[in-house]
């Protein structure tokens, strides 16, 4: 017994280090797991997966029912010889996926930037009820997260069969999520939510659950598709906070007898001493920008309210905060609400003094990227074809392509109708964006914008669609061979079109114009154009993020 209590006990050292950490991660591990996690060449393989999907029209919940199908039946075979395992190989899922879309699985190890843009083209959010904020403690009201649910409109269609009976399955949920980390830092997570947790029932009856995830977490109804801190994931989700931050269920409510109350009208009347800030005036509000702070007043519609007016302020991309009740009345209190009152009265002045256009509001602190099927209308003037239309004046960025040299972020002026969802540009605006290189967007002119039936899912004339991305045979604008061919490029590279659609738009204008003779300069270029659009690879020319403009 002596002997064993002197013999020295075994103790498993790190390979990394050489050092015991009593169970717990190494450091140095640790180290090059966030170096990875926070590097621009992260790859987030199951983001990319699902747009070959996507783009292949094949149901993303099918092969993922086919691989547990197959990992469970390889577990039978190995717990039919003693062992008690339940796993999903993940060693092969790319390659599953590969076989099954027909693709190689090199196509799916891609950057996160790419993959970032890609999404952001295709997801859209249809009511502001699809948006959830949730708080870390509701008595210091620290806010935790805010969830953006999307849909994308080109991928419902699609039905799951599978040999568990399962049939007809539809309705996935992606979902962004902003993670507020404090200090004005916020991470933006992209997610899949399945329709359903995959389950099976083993031999001994037990109901097992396959869950899905990586080093860093696990879910049986979620699947991490994409990671970011700034991208154009990030982007779509402030572009469509900017539209919505007032809204009732996405503010927090504050009371008059906070000293943030005091310090904003403080500010606010003595810009209104300086006359130093824009003010406007809707029928709903009243609003201005001060810096990169939003700011609105409200009516109060509460039955139970002290104020005829309450007070709104987001800064920067913070969660916005309302100033709308009383906890203990005061005389200093019932003096702010009455300063308040008295500001809205100089405001009243100052939108009589300072004629504005009534069919337009100014949002300053408010930045838009344009997305790929939003649309702008080139025009001398900014106006909406519905006359009951509100515009918001904004900063909006327009990629654009250099003719040598890499994509850039181009800042322009613009308008934006949130009705219609439309976008405005002037026409000079145009011609300079032109003069710089390809404009990644869809222009059109004002005729086709006032003529469309059904312009806002881009349901537009059949000829127009090539032109609006800047391809066109006119002798007058007389294209070079090369850009008409990077732009039928673009078109394929970022899936605006497929190739048997753009082939289908060429031979459209060919059979139109084919006993046209003085056509035959132009039936010429369709035709060579045809054939290489019928040649091309996917990639050959580099990725480029394409938008959506329309001209007057």
């Amino acid at each position: 017994m002596s002997k064993n209590k002197n013999k020295p006990e075994k103790i498993r050292l790190c390979v990394a280090c050489g050092e015991n950490h009593n169970g717990g991660t190494c450091p140095l591990i640790l180290e090059k797991l966030n170096r990875y996690y926070n590097s621009s060449k992260q790859n987030f393989l199951m983001g990319n997966i699902l747009l070959e999907c996507i783009h292949k029209k094949v149901d993303f919940l099918q092969i993922l029912l086919e691989i547990a199908e197959a990992s469970v039946e390889l577990d039978e075979c190995i717990n039919s010889k003693g062992f008690k395992t339940k796993n999903i190989y993940l060693d092969y899922v790319a390659e599953y996926f590969a076989a099954s879309l027909e693709c190689k699985s090199s196509l799916f190890f891609t950057s996160p930037q790419k993959t970032s843009e890609a999404f952001s083209k295709i997801l859209k959010l249809e009511y502001l009820s699809d948006i959830s904020l949730y708080l870390c403690n509701d008595e210091d009201k620290t806010v935790d997260r805010i969830e953006m649910n999307l849909k994308i409109p080109d991928y419902t269609d699609i039905n799951t069969v599978t040999d568990l009976g399962l049939f007809g399955l539809t309705g996935y949920k992606y979902q962004i999520t902003k993670h507020f980390l404090g200090n004005d830092f916020y991470n933006y997570s992209f997610e899949i939510c399945l329709p359903i947790s995959i389950s099976f029932e083993t031999r001994e009856h037990f109901h097992n659950i396959i869950s899905w995830g990586n080093l860093t977490q696990s879910s049986s109804t979620s699947i991490l598709l994409l990671e970011e801190e700034n991208g154009s994931l990030a982007d779509l989700f402030e572009k469509e906070m900017n539209l919505a931050w007032d809204e009732d269920h996405l503010i927090l409510s504050y009371p008059y007898e906070d000293p943030r109350f005091n310090e904003w009208l403080t500010i606010l009347e003595i810009s209104a001493k300086n006359d130093s800030i824009v003010w406007h005036k809707t029928p709903n509000n009243y609003y201005c920008a001060y810096g990169k702070t939003a700011i609105q007043i409200k009516p109060n519609i509460s039955e139970a309210k002290v104020s005829r007016y309450n007070l709104y302020i987001r800064r920067n991309k913070d969660i916005g905060i309302c100033f709308n009740y009383i906890d203990q009345p005061t005389k200093q209190i019932q003096s702010n609400i009455k300063r308040l009152e008295n500001l809205v009265r100089y405001i009243e002045k100052y939108v009589k003094t300072h004629p504005q256009d009534k069919t337009k509001m100014t949002s300053a602190a408010i930045e838009h990227e344009i997305g790929m099927k939003d649309f702008v209308v080139r025009q001398a003037v900014f106006k909406c074809r519905h006359d009951n239309h509100t515009l918001i004046d904004i900063e909006a960025v327009v990629n654009i392509m250099p003719f040598k040299g890499q994509k850039k972020k181009v800042k322009i002026p613009a308008g934006y109708c949130p009705d219609c969802k439309i976008y405005f540009i002037l026409e000079s605006t145009y011609q300079e964006l032109k003069s710089q290189g390809y404009i990644l967007c869809r222009v059109s002119d004002e005729k086709t914008y006032k003529k469309s039936d059904y312009f806002n899912n881009a349901k537009l004339a059949q000829e127009s669609i090539l032109m609006q991305y800047g391809y066109n045979v006119s002798q007058t604008d007389d294209i070079s061979e090369e850009k008409r061919r990077s732009i039928l490029a673009i078109l394929l590279d970022n899936n605006l079109l497929s190739k048997t659609e753009i082939i289908g738009y060429l031979d459209f204008f060919i059979n139109q114009r084919i006993r046209q003779t003085n056509m035959k300069n132009a039936i010429s270029k369709w035709k060579a154009d045809r054939a290489f659009v019928n040649g091309y690879h996917i990639g050959e020319y580099t990725q480029f993020g394409v938008h959506a403009i329309f001209r007057r």
